[in-house]
């Protein structure tokens, strides 16, 4: 009898180990304890975690949610691509690429997450991993052919020129590497050292910067403009026309004259337009008038004023006295994405308090 238990029990004991063996096999990636833990037996791509090919863990997803997908929203639109993945939070270091059968799944610590969320300005480190975490599954680095070194230097470079496109610095782009959380200096199993991955994003940032100024620049836009040009007469500020009138012509007579600069033929492409508030009464003699702040990127500057591939932003102060122009023309004029070329007043240059006004523009 104990001969039969006992025999009994290596079969069962064979069994279960055969199931175990199967539940690994193929492309299942993931199984579902219930609605909130799941076991990961899958091949992944981590960003911090430098030998990690291969996932065996149990973690509690949690779906994203909307203000969370929002953030790669904002990633996945300046790709072009449309997003072939889901998103999960877990307590895991950072993000992670992996798959489940035939789905891509992006888990990510939440409190990342949260970060780009709470704070104002932008957070080049978190975009940085987030869109190197996205680029594994737009360049299908998930298959086990994948040469694991080669595949994160591929997503460091993807970050590297989407960041570009999204307004990181050269300096940004590496925030995230030279974070601390990336410290092995020689190559791993699966991770190349922080030297060539600093190098990888730097040529990245770089090469992308050449190809957006040098080579492809915005195309003009086509909407049969009733008006491609303003004058002087238009836009300059009527409550300092008279003591601009001498600066706008090269001069710098009178009491208010010698505080304005004027820069000529400057090149940009209109990125936003906000609308003022103020009254009609505060920035125009003309029931007709209208004030707007227009945000330009710099495409051809003037030394020590506007450098190139900058943002800045300036004020436009439409007073129709010419009769040129109505005001539904100046809205249509000044539109995201057109090309122009303006000169510029600098109102008492040097203070806190100045603005530069466009006195004349025209599209390009």
């Amino acid at each position: 009898m104990k001969k039969y238990k006992l025999l009994l029990s290596l079969l069962i004991a064979a069994f279960q180990f055969q199931a175990c063996m199967n539940s690994e096999s193929g492309n299942e990636a993931m199984t579902k304890e219930n609605d909130e833990y799941m076991n990961i037996h899958a091949r992944a791509c981590s960003f911090s975690e430098v030998d990690s090919a291969f996932k065996h863990i149990r973690l509690q997803l949690v779906t994203a949610d909307t203000q969370e997908l929002s953030i790669f929203e904002k990633i996945m639109a300046t790709t072009g691509l449309p997003q072939n993945f889901k998103v999960y939070t877990a307590d895991i270091p950072d993000a992670l690429a992996i798959m489940q059968k035939d789905e891509r799944l992006i888990i990510c610590n939440k409190q990342m997450l949260k970060k780009m969320i709470d704070q104002d300005s932008t957070n080049w480190s978190v975009l940085f991993i987030l869109t190197h975490t996205i680029g594994h599954h737009l360049a299908n680095h998930l298959s086990d052919s994948t040469n694991l070194i080669t595949a994160e230097l591929e997503a460091d470079r993807f970050a590297a020129g989407m960041l570009y496109k999204m307004g990181a610095d050269s300096g940004q782009v590496l925030r995230a590497l030279r974070s601390g959380i990336i410290t092995n200096q020689q190559d791993t199993r699966n991770h190349p050292a922080l030297s060539k991955r600093i190098s990888a994003v730097s040529e990245s940032w770089q090469n992308t910067a050449g190809i957006r100024y040098n080579t492809i620049t915005p195309p003009s836009m086509d909407d049969s403009l009733q008006v491609n040009s303003f004058e002087e007469a238009d836009l300059v500020y009527n409550t300092y026309v008279t003591g601009s009138s001498d600066a706008l012509h090269g001069k710098t007579q009178g009491d208010i004259g010698q505080y304005f600069t004027v820069q000529k033929q400057i090149q940009g492409v209109i990125v936003s337009v906000i609308k003022e508030t103020k009254s009609y009464d505060e920035i125009s003699q003309h029931k007709n008038g209208t004030f707007i702040k227009v945000l330009v990127s710099i495409t051809k500057g003037v030394p020590d004023y506007f450098v190139n591939n900058k943002k800045y932003t300036f004020s436009v102060a439409f007073e129709p006295r010419s009769g040129k122009a109505s005001l539904n023309d100046f809205y249509a004029f000044f539109a995201p994405g057109r090309k122009i070329e303006f000169n510029v007043i600098d109102l008492f240059e040097g203070y806190d308090s100045g603005e530069n006004f466009m006195t004349r523009v025209k599209t390009l």
